[in-house]
């Protein structure tokens, strides 16, 4: 049977949990199939799920896949995970994010302008979506959002909050006084304090913290910052590997010698309260990130005073776990050494005395006013130590959120507004091999979480669905309030129970203890075991987890001593008297709310005493509040706020144990899953309506969508009937309008189309009204200047009409007179003398002569004049003509700089590939080198196990010599194995060879490559080159041109001088002839006009010459620099070009190499698999 008619499924695997695979065949309940990866098992129909081929492809949202199983969810997240790098997969406005223990640069901060201003739907599944989803639905909704960011240590939940934290600052606009700013400075801070090394992460954040960001007109105003359940026992101890809190690595690692000296810092391992040593974590460099929390602590406006204070806060506490106590415990304890007690003395300000003897004794009051000191057994003193540590560095966390507050008060703007966006960052469920009351806390508190997420999800909606008469079928889910009120219910849950243990006088923990068994022996969700007669268990969601009672009571009870308070209370660190102050303290709680309270909720959430609370005195107050009381109300105000709110869930997972990017445990992921409610919330929105909204909102929104229809319920139906045939995309209720996301993509996309429609009209409208407005404009000024051109034209063409008309006229007269003249001479004077006619002639001739100098006289000032204004325009035009060269040299030399920062980029650029290619080589070597250790190690240990072989079988023959044919079969079956063995050996053989060649076939194709990059560097030297001589060749034709250009400005200037002086002799000519012009007049005038109206054409024509040459020269040089951008712009796009063929090969080959090395360790694990297997055959048939 062929691949492409074998039917898809989805396959139950061992390892894996679920693998894509066909089914090959099927016999009765039994069917055959093949994984992708080519392994075939024959399993139970009920471990083979049919799907279709398209529901195996990646969906970005898990709703849109065809078909709902567990085992489709799982292989949507591994193949997003580890094929496409996608960590973030939608589950309708929920968001599953999965782990990378690595940063992805595609997934950075230059994505928010587009979840900004983009079509969410449009864009990928991502964090920024979340926070744009919130933070537009607390703008259009006027409504307070909610992010619920949960998941186990190490799932990312502290990112994840960073990241949402930051697209909010960025989406509205940093705030008043960068206040946004401020705000992701606090983060550094209670990450250092707050946050430190575990087991499952390197930066587990060890206490829980509510960040509420108050929104105005869009901006942020305010914030407050709310912290649950410090872990103390941290502190003075720390399982293996693990580390303390970070700031105390920071400080040591951070400050200057001279600052050390300061505050009596030492190195890590001298430190008891350090008892791992000097732990480094990968990635995370001490210096730099004390060098940070310094800043922002400035940032912040933090004074210099509080800050030395805090830093020898630090340094006295670790002091503080140094002291050694020596003695009975019958007769009291000293100490070993002062040393440690004067450091500490001297940097917290306390009195000495009085210190010593509160951490040796204690005081009883006996009476009224009496009172005894009592010394201190040595397990007590040790605990008092303890104590004092844990209270000391409790508070001062307190006051430091409590300061935080303080600080982003002074950048808030008071307003009304009640809006707000909290982001929770709590601690992850909690199961570890000793769990104390922290960890009962911890997970309480996702229990009463997941409580919440059930009852938003599952609860609420299908009630709803029933409230509103809308058909449904019920959804199972697994409801945790059983559980919760095994904890909680007033009298008899285990809270309860724990605080009536402390009221009792000599309360114990075997005491709460057997109150719980006979209270809950029957419930199903608590047990106790009878072997571990300190343990019991409670049956949470994400599993049962067994709680050692060990201090349940006394740190319940969370009680200092009144002598170790009279001492703090002599410290002359005033911020050290302020943390154990209760009436500072107790105003503090609430993070500065007396005097700036951001609202949005019915109560505001306090501080969670995670320290010694403040004011607690003894162990004999009763009106003191318990650390689980105090917590529980502090838990119910969280949980009150958060309904107080729209939510959206952000589930965090781990994908390995190991903290390794590429890796995906199945198991680990389908346990979180399910742990977390995913698969049940897929199940949900794939059957549920996602919106529902009432009649009234429906038409304020949708109202343009219904046309004709009446704005009622029947309107609206009646309108979705038609707009909406497929009725299970929508459904009518009693009050409100119930819509999946298809639905309302579909209308929403009829609104936006409606709204352009109707914007199209109304543009129109408003183009043609400025059109017009425009247009009248432009008659009236065009009617006006015509009508000013035509006044202007009939002015001079009336004055050039009347001189022509008094010129012919006057012409006319003289030409008469003349004549009558003439005849009348003719007539009358015929016999007059000679004399008389020279001297009548005389007289015309001068009298012609008079006018024609006249007219000469007028003729030079009028050529005089137009001749120096000529000379200034050519003046001017020479000068424009040098600028403009002068710029055509600075823009060609601006090109050659440009072209020189291109190839500098360039040579930058294959620089960067070779550095990445030897990169690559010396990790391969590496590799090498490890696998050729491993290989030796591992064949070390095959003789080791040939020798331990070797020496039972010599035993055993030794011990069965009378059974011969026994002896026989053994040394048979020896020699099979040897014979294998040696076969083994062939075959390592052969894979080392191949090996071998597979290295000098890589060696020969890195040569390769590197003999093509010299090439390639060849071809670019040469073109740069080209260029160079291009360059050079164009700089030497724009010499030329200037050449020939300065040519012709000599040769014009010759022409001027010349036309000057042939001007002067002209005259001298005229001065000369004036004599010999008496008989020539008339026609001399006739001349001199045509030499005139001459002398106007040619100057004429050589200007409209020069005038075209000049443009034809402008029009070349602008078509030469064209043609060089052009060319250049290519040179530029080809090796662009050339180097993202280069990147994407390397990617490819990068790509190739990472799926040639995972199938190489698939197949070593299951060569592995396979010789174990045949070793315990081996040994059971030996046996």
């Amino acid at each position: 049977m062929s691949t492409g008619t074998k039917r898809r499924a989805m396959v139950h695997h061992d390892f894996d949990a679920w693998v894509p695979g066909y089914i090959t065949n099927r016999t009765g309940n039994k069917v055959a199939v093949i994984t992708d990866d080519g392994e075939t098992l024959t399993l139970n129909d009920t471990q083979v799920v049919e799907v279709g081929e398209k529901s195996l492809e990646s969906a970005d949202d898990m709703c849109a896949l065809d078909e709902l199983h567990e085992g489709l969810i799982l292989h949507n997240l591994r193949q997003r995970f580890l094929s496409q790098e996608d960590i973030y997969t939608y589950i309708g406005p929920m968001i599953v994010s999965v782990n990378p223990f690595k940063v992805i640069p595609s997934l950075g901060e230059q994505l928010i302008p587009q979840y900004q201003t983009s079509d969410l739907e449009k864009l990928p599944p991502h964090l920024y979506a979340i926070a744009q989803r919130a933070y537009s639905q607390l703008v259009s909704n006027k409504e307070s959002q909610s992010v619920v960011i949960s998941g186990e240590s190490g799932a990312g939940k502290t990112e994840a909050t960073k990241i949402v934290l930051k697209f909010l600052a960025v989406a509205s606009g940093g705030g008043s006084g960068d206040l946004a700013s401020k705000i992701l400075a606090t983060n550094p801070i209670l990450e250092a304090f707050g946050n430190a090394k575990t087991v499952r992460n390197n930066n587990s954040s060890r206490f829980g913290k509510f960040i509420k960001i108050s929104f105005c007109d869009q901006k942020i105003v305010g914030a407050q910052i709310d912290n649950y359940l410090l872990e103390k026992t941290r502190l003075i101890r720390q399982a293996p590997t693990e580390r303390n809190y970070h700031i105390f690595y920071q400080i040591i690692h951070g400050m200057s010698e001279e600052q050390k000296q300061k505050y009596k810092l030492l190195s890590a391992n001298d430190y008891a309260y350090l008892n791992n040593g000097d732990v480094s974590v990968p990635g995370m460099n001490e210096s730099e990130w004390f060098k940070d929390t310094c800043d922002c602590f400035t940032q912040l406006g933090f004074a210099e005073e509080e800050i030395d204070s805090i830093f020898r806060i630090l340094s006295g506490i670790l002091h503080l776990g140094n002291l050694e106590f020596q003695g009975d415990n019958d007769e009291g304890v000293s100490l070993e050494d002062t040393e440690a007690l004067d450091l500490i003395c001297q940097l917290w300000g306390v009195a000495t005395g009085i210190t010593k003897q509160a951490l040796l004794t204690r005081s009883i009051q006996t009476g009224r006013d009496s009172s005894t000191t009592i010394p201190l057994k040595h397990d007590q003193a040790i605990e008092n130590r303890d104590a004092l540590a844990k209270a000391v560095y409790g508070n001062l966390f307190n006051w430091l959120v409590a300061r935080l507050n303080t600080k982003l008060h002074e950048f808030s703007e008071v307003s009304g507004s009640e809006l707000f966006i909290g982001v929770l960052d709590i601690y992850g469920f909690e199961i570890f091999e000793n769990n104390s009351i922290e960890q009962f806390l911890i997970n309480y508190t996702n229990e009463k979480l997941h409580q919440q997420f059930n009852e938003h999800m599952f609860k609420a909606e299908q009630e709803e669905y029933k409230k509103e008469d809308v058909p449904w079928t019920e959804i199972n889910y697994r409801d945790n309030s059983l559980c919760i009120d095994l904890i909680e219910k007033p009298g008899r849950g285990v809270l309860s129970m724990l605080d009536e243990e402390c009221k009792v006088p000599k309360g114990t923990d075997e005491g709460f203890l057997q109150r719980l068994d006979k209270a809950h022996a029957r419930n199903p969700y608590f047990t106790k075991s009878a072997l571990d007669s300190d343990r019991f268990g409670i049956g949470h969601f994400a599993g049962t987890v067994s709680y050692t009672i060990d201090g349940f009571v006394e740190k319940n009870r969370d009680t200092l001593f009144p002598d170790i308070l009279k001492a703090i209370k002599t410290s002359t660190l005033s911020q050290l008297r302020e943390c154990f102050d209760t009436d500072k303290s107790e105003a503090n709680a609430g993070g500065g709310e007396s005097s700036f309270r951001m609202r949005g909720a019915a109560a505001p959430v306090s501080r969670a005493r995670s320290g010694a609370r403040p004011g607690a005195t003894g162990a004999g107050s009763a009106a003191k509040v318990t650390l689980v009381t105090s917590f529980k109300q502090d838990l119910s105000a969280l949980v009150e706020i958060l309904s107080s709110s729209a939510r959206h869930y952000v589930r965090c997972i781990k994908p390995n144990d190991e903290k390794a990017p590429k890796l995906f445990d199945a198991h680990k992921v389908m346990m979180q899953l399910s742990c977390n409610g995913v698969l049940e919330t897929v199940t949900l929105r794939k059957q549920g309506f996602s919106n529902r909204i009432t009649f009234g909102r429906w038409i304020d929104r949708y109202f343009v969508c219904l046309g004709g229809n009446s704005r009622d319920k029947a309107g609206i139906q009646s309108f979705l009937e038609e707009f909406l045939p497929d009725k299970h995309e929508w459904a009518i209720g009693l009050t409100k309008v119930f819509m999946r996301d298809s639905a309302v993509k579909k209308l929403s996309l009829k609104q936006r189309e409606m709204w352009q429609d109707k914007a199209k009209v109304l543009q129109a409208g408003i183009r043609i009204f400025h059109a017009r407005n425009k247009m009248s404009e432009l008659w009236l000024r065009n009617y006006s200047s015509m009508v000013l051109k035509s006044n202007i034209r009939s002015f001079y063409a009336r004055e050039k009409f009347e001189k022509f008309r008094k010129e012919r006229s006057d012409a006319a007269e003289v030409f008469q007179k003349n004549i009558r003249k003439f005849h009348a001479i003719r007539e009358y004077e015929k016999n007059l003398e000679a004399f008389n006619e020279k001297i009548r002639n005389l007289t015309k001739i001068q009298s012609f002569c008079r006018r024609y100098k006249a007219g000469l006289v007028l003729f030079d000032l009028k050529w005089g004049e137009e001749e120096r204004i000529r000379m200034e325009e050519e003046k001017k035009r020479e000068e424009e003509e040098k600028k403009r060269m002068e710029e055509e040299k600075k823009r060609m030399e601006e090109e050659k700089r440009l072209m020189e920062e291109e190839r500098k980029n360039m040579e930058e650029k294959m620089r960067q590939i070779r550095e990445e290619q030897e990169r690559k080589r010396r990790e391969d070597e590496e590799k090498r080198k490890e696998e050729e250790e491993r290989k030796r190690e591992e064949e070390a240990r095959r003789k080791e196990e040939k020798k331990r072989r070797k020496k039972e079988e010599e035993e055993l023959r030794q011990a069965e010599e009378k059974r011969r044919e026994e002896e026989r079969r053994i040394m048979v079956e020896q020699e099979e194995r040897q014979r294998r063995e040696a076969e083994e050996k062939r075959k390592e053989e052969k894979r080392r060879k191949k090996k071998e060649e597979e290295e000098q076939r890589r060696e020969e194709e890195r040569k390769r490559e590197e003999e093509r990059l010299r090439e390639e560097e060849a071809r670019r030297k040469e073109r740069e080159e080209r260029e160079e001589r291009e360059r050079i060749e164009k700089e030497a034709r724009l010499k030329e041109e200037e050449e020939k250009l300065k040519r012709k400005e000599e040769q014009l200037r010759k022409q001027l001088q010349e036309e000057e002086e042939r001007r002067k002799k002209e005259e001298e000519a005229r001065e000369e002839e004036k004599r010999k012009r008496k008989e020539e007049k008339k026609k001399k005038k006739e001349e001199e006009e045509e030499r005139r109206r001459e002398e106007d054409r040619r100057r004429e024509e050589e200007r409209r010459l020069e005038e075209e040459r000049r443009r034809e020269e402008e029009r070349r040089r602008e078509e030469e620099r064209e043609r060089v951008r052009r060319e250049m712009e290519e040179e530029r796009r080809r090796m662009l070009e050339e180097l993202e063929r280069e990147r994407q090969k390397m990617e490819e080959e990068r790509r190739k190499e990472k799926e040639k090395k995972k199938k190489e360790k698939e197949k070593k694990k299951e060569e592995k698999k396979r010789k174990e297997e045949e070793r315990r055959r081996e040994e059971e048939e030996r046996r």
